[in-house]
């Protein structure tokens, strides 16, 4: 149950109430009387649903104790037993009857039912749902519990160490389960697994459209950490109806992955294989239009996470042996052991000229990968910094011709900063910025708020005719006089909206790109 200031008690006697208590003062705040009281349980607004076993309804109040929206009256409940609510606020009911769990809506809409599994032992009667929306059932007669994913399937059964009986099992918010026993509290972690078991992976029906195809290849990316195994089975079949008998259980959302599994392995009894941790397969055995491969993945290792990223299947079987003699294929044996063999160095040589056909790739920044990137860059004559992200490089790559044109310019800076941080700046001129006032022998001026006067260094004069001896510096030859707005010129502040914390981390690599793109 989810904690809330409310505690709730459920009373399954004669009395049918349910009593909400004060987690602060343990003082009772409030008693919902008339009632049968299966089961108790909140969902994240602290709505209270409560699993009546006379009238066989669902009933919710709010955190004041007050009726909220319409009963859950719905036929489908036959022998309820235990109630739970997961995060999405989805309403699992455990019954007897049907052997697994009827679904709800918050509203009360009904959703379907899952499960139906043989692990459903009849005397099952507690429920909780962790955080992660796995579903724990256990029995008042058994020490143990039964894990099922949220669709139902069933996952495996945990033994309390020593314990003959549950009496109660509770999800708490941190990721755990109280499980009440005979022995007492067990408190478990429910952010894995209890259980350790293979795991299946089925594809779609493959349709090559050739009747009696001979399947060439299947060619995989895969990460398979040590302590990890994949093995892969594979089925072929020209039976149009195998296909659509199986493409159904497939897209079936009212099935569960358990039972899909179960008439999958009904629909083909038999698979051929395994290929164990294969990189590179050849379907050798059977022919058919259609295909089905199934790969199984078992770990010895916890935490280990294998992956396939990529599979891609070779059809028809075209071999190098048509290059050949026909003398090299007149002998069943003879041909399918040369095709096999032949097919080795096919496999190398295609991979190969793949590449080759793709080298486009490698000149796209799109596309190329990222340990390219730096040859790349090489043939545009840009340097590229490794603590740059790949995105950034690939962007930087791509606008070169663009950076080309407009380097030294605002609009070149503004770019390249852009690039590297994702904020555009604002770039300010000095000389844009200010119009100094020059005094002059002719023309009106006036000095006031708008105008200022530069400071200029201290002059002399040649003696002549019409000179003034004062306070003016007496030179042998006169200096040029030097431009008032030389002071601003060539300079220029760079805007950034950045954190402090982010300026501080690319403040060097800016710095850098100023000094390489400024005039």
């Amino acid at each position: 149950m989810r904690q809330h200031n409310l505690s709730h008690r459920s009373d399954r006697g004669e009395n049918g109430r349910v009593l909400a208590y004060s987690r602060d003062h343990l003082q009772i705040k409030y008693i919902i009387d008339d009632l049968h009281p299966i089961d108790i349980d909140l969902d994240g607004k602290g709505n209270l649903y409560i699993l009546d076993g006379v009238t066989k309804q669902i009933l919710i109040y709010d955190t004041r104790g007050e009726r909220s929206g319409a009963a859950f009256r719905s036929g489908h409940l036959k022998d309820p037993v235990a109630l739970g609510v997961c995060e999405e606020n989805i309403v699992y009911v455990l019954d007897r009857e049907y052997g697994g769990f009827v679904l709800f809506e918050s509203d009360g809409t009904f959703k379907g039912a899952v499960g139906e599994s043989d692990a459903m032992a009849n005397d099952l009667s507690h429920l909780a749902i962790d955080a992660s929306g796995d579903l724990f059932v256990a029995s008042e007669r058994s020490g143990s519990l039964y894990q099922f994913d949220r669709d139902g399937s069933y996952v495996g059964a945990i033994q309390i160490p020593g314990a003959e009986s549950v009496f109660g099992i509770a999800a708490g918010g941190s990721g755990t389960l109280y499980v009440g026993t005979d022995r007492g509290v067990a408190l478990l972690q429910t952010r894995n697994r209890y259980t350790s078991k293979e795991g299946f992976y089925y594809t779609k029906t493959l349709d090559s459209g050739i009747d009696a195809c001979l399947w060439h290849r299947l060619a995989m990316q895969a990460a398979i950490p040590s302590g990890t195994v994949l093995d892969v089975y594979y089925h072929l079949s020209d039976d149009p109806k195998l296909k659509e008998r199986i493409d159904s259980i497939i897209l079936d959302p009212k099935l569960s992955v358990q039972k899909k599994t179960e008439l999958i392995e009904s629909e083909i009894p038999s698979w051929n294989g395994p290929e164990r941790n294969p990189e590179d397969m050849l379907f050798q055995e059977g022919k058919g239009r259609y295909l089905w491969l199934k790969m199984a993945l078992s770990t010895f290792e916890e935490g280990a996470s294998p992956l396939i990223t990529e599979m891609k299947v070779f059809y028809p079987r075209i071999s190098y042996l048509r290059y050949l003699p026909a003398i090299y294929q007149e002998y069943p044996e003879s041909k399918e052991f040369l095709e096999r063999f032949l097919s080795l160095f096919e496999s190398v040589f295609y991979d190969l000229e793949m590449s080759i056909e793709q080298v486009f790739k490698y000149l796209d920044p799109e596309s190329t990968p990222g340990e390219f990137l730096a040859w790349l860059s090489s043939w545009v004559g840009m340097a590229l910094e490794e603590e740059w992200s790949e995105e950034i490089k690939r962007r930087f790559i791509q606008d070169a011709s663009l950076l080309y044109r407009l380097k030294g310019t605002p609009e070149g800076i503004k770019r390249l900063i852009e690039i590297y941080t994702g904020k555009r700046p604002a770039i300010l001129e000095y000389s844009h910025m200010a119009k100094p006032m020059v005094l002059s022998e002719t023309g009106t001026f006036r000095l006031g708020i708008d105008a200022f006067l530069l400071q200029t260094p201290v002059r002399g004069f040649r003696l002549g005719d019409d000179a003034v001896l004062g306070r003016t510096a007496l030179l042998e030859g006169a200096e040029s006089p030097k431009d008032p707005f030389l002071p601003l010129m060539h300079r220029f502040m760079v805007l950034l909206d950045l954190p402090e914390a982010q300026f501080e981390k690319h403040e060097k690599i800016i710095r850098r790109i100023l000094n390489d793109a400024k005039p």
